[in-house]
């Protein structure tokens, strides 16, 4: 098998559809991955729209991909656009505090739906924050290059199956996914 590889950390180039379970698979993460970068994508470009009685997020202004709206989401800003600070600051500890998050980067988060949008409403509004400094960055990232894929991290690359779409467009940093477990690992040990 030729990957990159870390215990936990690999890029398997050599699927192919005769090993059909992990082709498969690899179809799936690449379907998976490519819907939430054009997630990300329409949230960067303010592209949506929001229905609060149905409690959904819609992208009918977002033309670069077919997106189905977001369901089950309740965003909650206060008269001034914004989110209040502390429900921000639950979501940033939220997403800091759960490993799968972690792991799996911001293509992961986007599927974490109420979370997640509450806290693109509040970079759209007066504060122009997430409250997560590197996403505020990164955003700033990919809007100067054309939305790049290559900036965002894979959300497979660090789970324990690894990206098994040979062609992933995604970042596979293995020296970033072993900082973070460490990090991650040392602040669930300060706790």
């Amino acid at each position: 098998m030729a990957s990159v590889s870390l215990a936990r950390s690999r890029h398997v180039t050599d699927v192919s559809p005769r090993k059909s379970d992990l082709w498969k698979e690899g179809r799936k993460q690449a379907t998976i991955s490519l819907e939430r970068y054009h997630y990300l994508c329409a949230a960067i470009q303010h592209a949506y729209g929001r229905d609060d009685y149905n409690k959904t997020v819609e992208f009918d202004t977002y033309m670069a991909y077919k997106l189905p709206p977001v369901g089950g989401v309740k965003l909650h800003p206060l008269p001034n656009g914004t989110i209040h600070p502390e429900d921000i600051k639950i979501y940033v500890e939220r997403f800091e505090n759960n490993w799968r998050c972690r792991e799996g980067g911001i293509l992961y988060c986007i599927g974490e739906g109420r979370e997640w949008w509450n806290m693109v409403l509040n970079y759209h509004a007066t504060d122009s924050t997430t409250g997560r400094e590197g996403w505020d960055l990164l955003f700033a990232l990919l809007k100067a290059n054309g939305y790049s894929k290559g900036l965002i991290p894979c959300m497979y690359f660090a789970q324990v199956s690894g990206c098994l779409d040979p062609q992933c467009p995604f970042s596979h940093h293995e020296e970033e996914c072993r900082k973070e477990r460490q990090k991650f690992l040392w602040d669930r040990r300060r706790r």
